[in-house]
């Protein structure tokens, strides 16, 4: 149970409760540090026990106990409603009440609350005596109360007897006679309002009357009939939540004054439909809430009473701002309207990007959307302007451009972070000084850019992506690097990068060797005009797994091959055929004495009728449709499902991911993997099955080409040395650079048995959730470096809170710190960040270990941090140093990973 909430001061007066040796004390202070220790977190009335507590109606011990499983006395449960009505300190402090001699009441303190319950026909003198004279061998005062009692008490502390005695005196429990006639009209009233419940025992609905009532019980029906009443406790307060934030809470009284109340680690939530602890995430911004402080003014208990938005919106054109008046001035339809709004609490003004703007920023004839509120609908809540008033400049990378549209996305040079811009029609673009049209500004050119009011109006390239040259390919040169080639019958030469790429369709492994004169090509270059990738547009390549050789014709250099179906294919082997067996790459010389012998099994690229790559088989690449441990045999699927193959194994050794001494009986169907053959090409001599993992980027070294990640969920750290045959790609399978992944970014990685054998970056974006659309699905983000990102969200996407799925895009909240990105399998997800308020205690730098005070209500008092945490004070930034042993902090966690601490 939170602390705060045990923070009681108890009643007005010593209690001393006989039979039972509780005693209550008006001046003990129980402090955070002396919890009720006796009901846990997570007890079933631990909501209304926290609730009454607060409001000073049922309270703790003298030793700092709730005691939730004692019962209540009948002169308690009249202490009790006296309160809950708000009466309680109108009691006259008479020296004598004398009651009646059969309605024993030995303990002074209580006779005068028990006599003014008598006046105000909270109890009656005559019914009580009736009670008490049943069993004159017991006081009446200290006999514990029965549900059936306790019942009629709260019917009338409510102001409902009449409505009670109107109600037909049975009810749906199956023991309704054994309720006493004289409580059955109140028992029927209260569970048809739903002040009291009943309990299945054995499957059957019963009352049972008779039983006593605890404290715990005390406390859930009299915090349930607060919603019957109209009363209003001392410091309690209530109306609409007009603010929600990490550290303070601001509500809107129905006068139009505002509060606001600091949010710590002690403050409980709870909607009012449940008794369950809700959060600090669960609360609706413009939703009905009551408010209890503790003693330091925070908000101890807040509970959500309607989570109706309280507000409308009216949409119009800015005319002016009044500073003297607290009032704007909108033009709505043909009309102009004032708002006004609370000089403490001025409204909220956001622009289209979600960028939190001064109210004197807003242009004159700017479209705007205002929330006012609903009771008093010429009261502003919020403004938001319709269009962006961001003025910044930029560098980065064009990552699309639309030049008849001008619209450009940006990806950001230091955040990887891609946005979106409307250029300006009249805005320049320049090179080197000289302006560009726009069709001159192209994808993937480094950029400078100044945005003005949402709009790009300069755009300066620092670095152009150099346009393509196509033509027809004739010779190469490996030693110098150079290339030629002629373009509509000229001849032209460049040279080539050291790490130039071939590109054939259907042909994964294509290499310098792989062109042929005559080839129609695509060239691209780098800055520094060199060739980077040499595309051919005019033919593709096939390939022949696991084909076996039917003849060699030495005359014609014809290689016969039939295909697991027994047709024929005859190819050329000319001197362009590259070959391979296990990686190594042999001379024509030398594979001809091994490709030419009948029934070996080969697999071939060709283009045609020549023969492109020639490789021993040696490796299948496919999915396991069926594993037969009987036959030792692995049915596959090749080639995306177009073609199957059987391969036989006798003693495999089986590599999977995060698994050790595995055998084939491992190999399930559905497994991708990749088999590598014996020497003898007949059996499978290792069997590795692949495995994705999402993991999180820790360091990138390029120089040495070392990547050290995280699997995504847990401690656990990997360092990998990546070889070229690693594929790097983005999330939309374009190639990418080493250095292009991010420190904190995620990527999706495919294993080979233990090993990578494709890596692929995923788009992330971390940040503020500024403003929410949910018919276009668009969230805007306020990234932790200060930039606004506007994200588009697919429908099938998976939103998450605490591992908990949200059911749709609007369960997502302003100011909610989010991560959109996508999941292993590549699906899009929203992982929305767990707010713990906490205390800080220290930081192990060796251990990289943070550490917050214990809490009763949390398993965990130690946390990591994210590499690019966001610690920061308001917009001071903070480093972890600055933190002070208990400095009340905000920790923002996503994947088990703190990425923003706020002070």
């Amino acid at each position: 149970m939170n602390k705060s909430l045990k923070q009681i001061i108890s009643g007005v007066a010593v209690v001393a409760v006989l039979g039972t040796g509780i005693t209550w004390s008006t001046a003990t202070t129980y402090a955070a540090t002396t919890p009720f220790p006796d009901v846990v977190t997570g007890h079933w009335a631990q909501k209304h026990i926290a609730k009454l507590a607060l409001q000073k109606i049922l309270i703790g011990d003298q030793y700092g106990k709730f005691n939730p499983n004692s019962p209540v006395t009948r002169q308690e449960a009249i202490l009790i409603a006296l309160r809950f009505m708000g009466i309680a300190e109108g009691v006259p402090a008479l020296d004598t009440v004398v009651l009646p001699s059969d309605l024993t009441v030995k303990s002074n303190y209580f006779k005068p609350y028990v006599n003014y319950a008598i006046q105000k026909n909270i109890i009656s003198l005559e019914e009580e005596r009736v009670l008490a004279r049943s069993d004159s061998s017991k006081d009446w005062g200290s006999s514990p109360a029965s549900r059936e009692w306790i019942s009629r008490l709260l019917v009338r502390a409510i102001g409902k007897d009449a409505e009670a005695k109107a109600t037909p005196a049975t009810t749906t429990f199956s023991d309704n006679l054994d309720i006493a006639a004289a409580y059955r009209n109140y028992v029927s009233y209260a569970s048809q309002i739903d002040l009291i419940k009943g309990t299945t025992v054995n499957g059957v609905l019963k009352f049972q009357p008779k039983v006593d009532v605890t404290r715990a019980m005390a406390s859930t029906l009299f915090s349930r009939a607060e919603s019957k009443t109209s009363v209003k406790y001392a410091g309690q307060d209530e109306g609409t939540l007009v603010t929600i934030l990490a550290d303070k809470l601001t509500i809107m009284r129905q006068d139009g004054t505002k509060k606001d109340y600091p949010v710590t680690g002690d403050t409980s939530f709870y909607m009012i439909d449940s008794d369950t602890a809700s959060s600090l995430a669960g609360l609706v911004l413009y939703g009905k809430a009551i408010i209890i402080p503790d003693a330091n003014g925070n908000a101890a208990y807040v509970e959500q009473t309607d989570s109706s938005p309280q507000v409308k919106t009216v949409e119009g054109t800015f005319d002016r701002y009044t500073a003297s008046k607290n009032r704007v001035t909108v033009l709505v339809g043909d009309q102009y309207e004032e708002f006004y709004y609370d000089a403490g609490h001025l409204p909220t003004v956001t622009d289209a990007t979600g960028q939190k703007i001064a109210i004197t920023d807003i242009p004159r004839d700017a479209a705007v959307k205002l929330s006012v509120e609903a009771a008093r609908p010429d009261y502003l809540v919020s403004i938001a302007v319709k269009q962006s008033l961001v003025n910044k400049s930029g560098a980065g990378t064009v990552a699309t451009w639309n030049a008849a549209t001008l619209a450009l996305q940006v990806k950001d040079g230091t955040t990887g972070e891609t946005e979106s811009y409307q250029v300006a029609a009249n805005a320049t673009i320049q090179l080197n000084g000289v302006n560009l049209k726009a069709e001159q500004l192209l994808v993937n050119s480094q950029i400078t850019y100044v945005v003005k009011q949402g709009i790009v109006t300069a755009i300066t390239i620092i670095q152009t992506e150099k346009a393509t040259v196509s033509g027809v390919f004739r010779s190469l040169d490996k030693k110098e690097m150079t290339i030629s080639y002629t373009v509509n019958g000229k001849l032209a030469a460049d040279f080539m990068s050291s790490n130039v790429k071939v590109k054939i369709d259907g042909f994964t492994d294509a290499g310098l060797e792989d062109l042929y004169a005559g080839d129609a090509v695509t060239l691209s270059y780098d800055e520094k005009d060199k060739v980077t990738q040499i595309a051919v547009t005019n033919r593709s390549v096939q390939m022949l797994y696991g084909a076996t050789v039917a003849g060699y014709l030495a005359k014609t250099k014809t290689l016969s091959m039939l295909d697991g179906d027994g047709k024929t294919y005859n190819l050329i082997l000319g001197d362009n055929v590259r070959y391979d067996f296990n990686g190594i790459q042999f001379t024509a010389e030398q594979a001809l004495a091994i490709v030419r012998v009948e029934g070996k099994r080969l697999t071939i690229a060709y283009s045609g009728q020549n023969a492109v790559f020639v490789s021993l088989l040696y490796k299948y690449e496919g999915i396991v449709l069926e594993n037969n441990t009987t036959t030792k045999t692995l049915k596959l699927s090749l080639q995306n499902g177009t073609r199957t193959e059987s391969v036989k194994y006798a003693t495999p050794s089986v590599e999977i991911y995060n698994q050790t001494n595995k055998t084939y009986t491992d190999v399930k169907a559905g497994d991708q993997v990749t088999i590598i053959m014996s020497t003898e090409s007949d059996l499978a001599g290792t069997i590795y099955v692949h495995t994705d993992v999402q993991y999180e980027v820790l360091s990138v070294d390029v120089s040495l080409n070392k990547l050290k990640v995280r699997k995504v969920g847990t401690t656990s750290e990997e360092s990998w040395n990546l070889t070229s045959a690693v594929a790097l790609t983005d999330e939309n399978g374009i190639a990418i650079n080493l250095g292009e992944l991010t420190v904190g970014g995620l990527i999706n990685v495919n294993l080979q048995g233990k090993s990578p054998v494709k890596i692929s970056a995923i788009n992330v974006t971390l940040g503020k959730v500024a403003a929410i659309d949910p018919v276009k699905r668009t969230l805007d983000i306020v990234t932790l470096t200060g930039t606004t990102v506007t994200r588009t969200i697919d429908a099938s996407a998976v939103i998450k809170r605490d591992s908990v799925t949200l059911p749709s895009l609007s369960s997502i909240k302003v100011n909610d710190l989010v991560e959109v990105g996508r999941d292993v399998s590549g699906k899009p997800t929203i992982e929305v960040a767990a707010v713990v308020t906490r205390k800080f205690w220290k930081y192990d730098s060796l251990t990289k270990v943070f550490y917050v005070k214990a809490s009763a209500d949390s398993s965990t008092n130690y946390f990591n941090l994210h590499p690019n945490v966001n610690i920061h004070q308001g917009t001071k930034t903070l480093t972890v140093s600055d933190l002070k042993d208990s400095d009340e902090i905000t920790l923002y966690v996503l994947r088990g990973l703190v990425v923003e601490i706020v002070k």
